[in-house]
C-alpha cells in the first residue's frame, strides 16, 4: 500500500473505524468492465487495501459524518444522484457526507490517467481535487475547502471539471 493509503488507514483506525478488507483484483476489472472505465492507480491501490468502511452493524461514519464506500457501492452518479447532472455517467460516487448531505465523486474514463478529478456533488459539480490521492492528503488536513466547499463556489458541469 502506498504511504498515503497506510496514512488513510491509520486515520481511520484511530476513530475506531471499522474498515473492510481490501477489494479482489477480479472485482475491480468486473468493475471496470462493466462500466466500461480504467481505475486510476491511486484509486486502485486504496480499493486493494481498503475499500471503504463496514457498516455491517449501522451507517459507519468519521468524525465529519462522512461515509466511505466499498467498491459494491461505487456506482455513476447519474444512479446514486441526479442523472440531469451533465456527463453524470463518468462521475463515480465513492463517499458519502451525512446520509447524502452531499456526495463525492470521481471522474472515471475508459482512458487510464492520473489526473481523474474529484468533485463534491450538490445540484452543480464542484471540483476539489485533481486526483484521488490529492483528495485524500486534503481529507486527512480537514481542509473544509475540499471537504465542505460553499455550493454557490467554483462550480463545473461535466467535462469542465476534468
Amino acid at each position: 500500500m502506498s504511504a498515503t493509503g497506510e496514512a488513510l488507514k491509520k486515520f481511520w483506525q484511530d476513530q475506531r473505524i471499522t474498515l473492510h478488507p481490501g477489494a479482489l483484483e477480479s472485482a475491480l476489472t468486473s468493475f471496470e468492465t462493466k462500466y466500461k472505465v480504467c481505475l486510476p492507480q491511486d484509486f486502485r491501490s486504496y480499493l486493494l487495501n481498503v475499500n471503504g468502511f463496514d457498516d455491517s452493524e449501522h451507517w459507519a461514519t468519521d468524525e465529519n459524518l462522512i461515509t466511505f464506500l466499498s467498491l459494491n457501492e461505487v456506482k455513476p452518479l447519474s444512479k446514486y444522484w441526479s442523472p440531469e447532472i451533465a456527463d453524470a455517467g463518468s462521475y463515480f460516487v465513492f463517499a458519502d457526507y451525512s446520509i447524502s448531505a452531499h456526495v463525492y465523486a470521481i471522474y472515471l474514463s475508459d482512458v487510464l490517467s492520473d489526473r481523474n478529478c474529484v468533485v463534491v456533488v450538490y445540484d452543480n459539480l464542484v471540483k476539489v481535487a485533481n486526483s484521488f490521492s490529492e483528495f485524500v492528503e486534503a481529507y486527512m488536513a480537514n481542509n473544509d475547502a475540499v471537504l465542505f466547499p460553499q455550493p454557490q463556489a467554483q462550480h463545473f458541469v461535466g467535462r469542465e471539471a476534468r
